[in-house]
């Protein structure tokens, strides 16, 4: 199956410590001809610099390195502005949960069935798709947490908390984790009109707000679904309640 005009360009790279797995690889992608393979890589070092380089979409990735694992370069990613989507090619199923821990796009076993790579790369069309415009509520973010590395949907995420560099998420089901992120940042990708920011530390979801509470002298708090208690500022409370009034028909949160 070869790439159709309704797709859109798609930018890897390709890491395998073996030079018949980059030539198989290499061979399978050649046939989608709007996927640009913009290099190979045979070690993590490699793999990393092209990645800083050239910004790829997507990378295909071998996991049994010499001397190395493919988990090597995940664990560095991090600290990258637009971490690429991860699709890991091996020939042994046994890393497959690990793989999916790292929120993978998908795992193909050795050798790649056409049709099987087919899937993936419909997999990150869908993807690159939702990349092109601004965040909605029905997306998801990458973020980091400790060693793991994990893609959050943002409809789960209830608090984003700042402390120094660090942020603190709490999400509807109870997970709680930090990621090395400066509040600032998620002001840039959090979706528009579905997040708001309450204190100089805290942004919240709106529809995650269960409680407005007024605790006299002009402090207030929130109580979200989750359970979190957020104070709100002097300064973020005009911001605040005007989210809240535009939101009211939907979740009636505020009167």
């Amino acid at each position: 199956m070869t790439a159709g005009s309704s797709f859109v360009a798609v930018n890897v790279i390709v890491l395998d410590d073996e030079p018949d797995g980059l030539l198989a690889m290499r061979t399978l992608l050649a046939e989608y001809h709007d996927v640009n393979v913009l290099g190979e890589a045979r070690t993590v070092r490699e793999a990393l610099e092209l990645t800083r380089t050239n910004a790829p979409d997507v990378v295909f990735l071998d996991i049994q390195l010499l001397g190395e694992t493919a988990f090597d370069y995940v664990a560095q990613l991090d600290s990258e502005p637009h971490p690429p989507r991860l699709v890991f090619v091996t020939a042994f199923d046994e890393f497959a949960v690990r793989g999916f821990e790292c929120n993978a796009l998908d795992y193909l076993l050795k050798p790649v069935a056409p049709d099987r790579l087919a899937k993936t790369l419909a997999r990150v069309r869908v993807q690159e798709r939702a990349e092109h415009r601004p965040a909605g509520i029905d997306d998801s973010v990458f973020v980091r947490l400790g060693n793991q590395v994990r893609w959050i949907p943002w409809r789960s995420i209830e608090l984003i908390e700042s402390s120094g560099n660090y942020t603190r998420i709490a999400t509807a089901d109870g997970f709680l984790g930090q990621t090395l992120k400066p509040l600032k940042d998620w002001l840039e990708v959090i979706p528009a009109g579905d997040f708001v920011k309450v204190h100089r530390t805290a942004i919240v979801q709106i529809a995650a707000i269960q409680k407005v509470r007024f605790l006299g002298n002009k402090k207030r708090e929130l109580v979200l679904a989750c359970g979190e208690v957020v104070p709100v500022s002097r300064s973020n409370w005009a911001e605040l309640r005007e989210a809240l009034n535009s939101a009211a028909d939907r979740w009636r949160l505020y009167r």
